[in-house]
């Protein structure tokens, strides 16, 4: 009787060992678990890497072929070098082309129209480029506004530097590297920049400094005749503002509604003060120079927006 009053249930012993064979299972079904993610993720870094070669040996393909091309391109570009400028006729063809250039600076920045207007009808095209319009007109209209916009100060020119090569298409193309110095006036700044104008801060601060150098690039392109058939200056009016307002920020103010642009092309009112002068020229090229408008597919250099975008605006002082 004693004997049947005993518990039924397991023992503390057998207890005991059921505990830890469920800590084996779960020990064991966690190494299991981590076996396999450790398989999943070195295939997974086995599948990158193998990736990753594919890639750059792609890469390393496609850079050999680039350099090829390099090579190639210099190699024919040597060679027409070479051939150019061993020949008597082509290195007096090249000073001639430094002349016209020369030459051609030497009268934007004297301002005598009438040795302009010589200069254009024997060096330049009838149809010659200028940015985005055409005509020896353009250029002319161009140069003559200059004068009339800077209070009839004439422009000045230093520190030329010549280049002179060919591009993909053999033609003969030019670039003369100068600074432009432009002299800032109460008439000037109310004609060119208007915003500036009008902020007493930035009209004392520019006319503080009234000669101010602007980098200036400008690029030729010569015909088979030898006469330019394309002619884009570009003006850094970004550098030599902020050389004299000190920040980005007062820059994009002087130059917002900015009445000329980068390539030196007078908008607005500014752009209809042209000259009368004409040119033996066809009639439909002389309508096609006096309608052509600025193109408003080209970015402007001179947009608040193009400023901006570069990121580095500094927060300067622009009071009202």
């Amino acid at each position: 009787m004693a004997s049947g009053s005993r518990s039924l249930g397991p023992s503390c012993h057998e207890t005991h060992s059921s505990g830890e064979d469920d800590d084996d299972q779960r020990q064991a079904a966690a190494k299991v678990s981590n076996y396999e993610r450790q398989q999943r993720y070195r295939k997974k870094q086995r599948q990158f890497v193998i990736c990753l070669e594919s890639t750059v040996k792609r890469l390393r393909m496609d850079v050999d072929k680039l350099l090829i091309v390099r090579r190639k391109a210099q190699e024919v570009q040597r060679e027409a070098c070479s051939g150019v400028c061993t020949s008597p006729a082509s290195a007096t063809m090249m000073t001639a082309f430094a002349k016209t250039m020369c030459e051609c600076m030497q009268l934007f920045e004297s301002g005598a129209l009438a040795q302009q207007v010589k200069f254009l009808e024997s060096e330049m095209c009838e149809d010659v480029q200028c940015g985005d319009l055409v005509g020896r007109k353009s250029i002319l209209d161009q140069w003559t506004q200059f004068a009339l916009s800077f209070d009839g100060i004439p422009s000045v020119l230093q520190h030329y530097a010549f280049t002179i090569g060919f591009s993909e298409q053999a033609s003969t193309i030019g670039q003369v590297d100068t600074v432009l110095l432009l002299c800032l006036t109460d008439v000037s700044l109310a004609k060119i920049f208007p915003n500036a104008y009008a902020n007493q801060y930035l009209r004392d601060k520019l006319l503080q400094r009234p000669v101010v150098p602007f980098p200036t690039s400008v690029f030729f392109q010569f015909d088979e005749q030898g006469k330019v058939c394309r002619y884009d200056p570009t003006i850094d009016f970004v550098s030599g503002l902020y050389a004299v307002l000190g920040n980005y920020a007062d820059v994009a103010s002087t130059l917002q509604s900015a009445a000329i642009t980068a390539a030196g092309q007078f908008l607005g009112e500014m752009a209809n003060n042209r000259l009368s002068t004409d040119f033996c020229s066809t009639s439909a090229s002389a309508e096609f120079e006096t309608d052509c408008h600025r193109s408003t597919s080209l970015v402007d250099k001179l947009s608040v927006a193009f400023i901006l975008s570069s990121g580095k605006t500094d927060l300067g002082r622009n009071p009202a």
